[in-house]
């Protein structure tokens, strides 16, 4: 079931085009990474989803409502959290889900409960936002975004400045949450994180998605394979594999960049040439490794 729909999205600013052409969907209980280097125009693209700003060009169907004309509609089934929560710090955790509740109709007492038995906050709600460690208030601002059960979870860097305890405890929860069915965006530079969580990947790079994927297949970037050899010597291997990229790692190691298809003859080539292959390892590209290689560093000026 397809939750959100954008169809070419573009926002200019006078002369300077920020994003265009952005157009992806997604539907019910996918969790989908939203990476891009810095200013490449990630929260953007969530205030345009979110209607924060205003669409120079495109649309936004959220559950099939087009924000520009049934903006109220399409927002009664959207939580999120933009940049960090909105939390008034002198009241209490429960006190800040009950002004939450007010802005939306018929949320009662019971599902306030429940919201606060889904983020683990049970033990802590009535003592004051300002007690509580980072952690605890990512977990709040989750559980006000969810307080109207949405099926669009929009959080922009959810773990920021978390630590690893907190960052654990954010990641079950959003785990738990996209096996009830919400649809979740995640914006994060924190590439493990997405890793861990998501299971497509949208990249962005100078306002435009140059990557809408599966993590397998944007961490496959071409039929490049890198191996690890380890052989019972490297003399005279260079003959060997001149014509392969290649790094010697140790005195018995080498690692060698080549396809799936020609790793079997170069082996065969190996022993030919009285060598003793110990071990042959395939090395995947971390999600790291393919963002730097697909993305790179690219800002917008």
């Amino acid at each position: 079931m397809e939750i959100l729909k954008c169809e070419n999205l573009k926002k200019q600013v006078k002369n300077k085009v920020i994003v265009e052409n952005i157009s992806f969907s997604m539907n019910k209980g996918d969790v989908v990474g939203f990476i891009g280097p810095n200013g490449a125009g990630k929260t953007t693209t969530i205030k345009l989803i979110l209607g924060l700003i205003k669409l120079t060009e495109g649309k936004v169907y959220i559950d099939g409502y087009d924000i520009k004309k049934n903006f109220i509609k399409a927002m009664e089934k959207v939580g999120a959290i933009v940049e960090t929560p909105d939390l008034y710090m002198y009241l209490s955790g429960y006190d800040n889900l009950k002004l939450t509740a007010n802005n939306y109709k018929n949320i009662t007492k019971k599902r306030i409960t429940e919201v606060i038995k889904m983020v683990g906050l049970e033990n802590r709600i009535k003592d004051k936002v300002s007690t509580y460690s980072l952690g605890m208030r990512q977990r709040l601002g989750i559980a006000e975004a969810i307080i109207n059960n949405p099926e669009l979870l929009i959080l922009d860097e959810p773990t920021n400045g978390l630590d690893i305890e907190g960052t654990i405890e954010i990641r079950n929860l959003i785990k738990k949450l996209s096996n009830e069915g919400i649809a979740i965006l995640i914006s994060s530079h924190n590439l493990t994180e997405i890793d861990n969580l998501c299971n497509r990947i949208i990249a962005i790079k100078n306002g435009k998605i140059i990557t809408n994927d599966t993590i397998d297949n944007f961490k496959s970037l071409s039929n490049e394979t890198t191996y690890i050899l380890e052989l019972n010597h490297l003399d005279n291997l260079e003959e060997i594999i001149l014509k392969y990229k290649y790094e010697i790692i140790s005195k018995n190691k080498v690692r060698i960049y080549i396809s799936k298809e020609e790793i079997t003859n170069l082996m065969k080539n190996l022993i030919n040439n009285k060598y003793q292959i110990y071990s042959v390892q395939e090395e995947k590209l971390t999600s790291e490794q393919a963002f730097i290689k697909k993305v790179g560093e690219n800002k917008i000026d």
